[in-house]
């Protein structure tokens, strides 16, 4: 690698927690979760009740970072 060459590396952790619940009927048995995921360098948190709200959140969090970095000039 040269020395004009640099890569900066960005990190942005999330902790998630999941719960399942299972209700059981006469005839089926229907699982349903709901979590919460939390953002740990801002301490922010959301509520999601499924796995794509649960990639959305992360995803536009992420993408939120990213344009924060950019206007800084970083």
């Amino acid at each position: 690698m040269t020395q004009s060459a640099r890569t900066q590396i960005q990190v942005a952790s999330f902790l998630v927690r999941v719960r399942w619940e299972e209700a059981i009927n006469q005839t089926q048995a229907d699982f349903s979760f709901q979590g919460e995921v939390e953002h740990i360098q801002s301490g922010r948190r959301w509520v999601f009740g499924d796995l794509a709200d649960l990639v959305t959140l992360i995803q536009s969090q992420v993408e939120k970072i990213g344009e924060i970095k950019e206007q800084d000039g970083e």
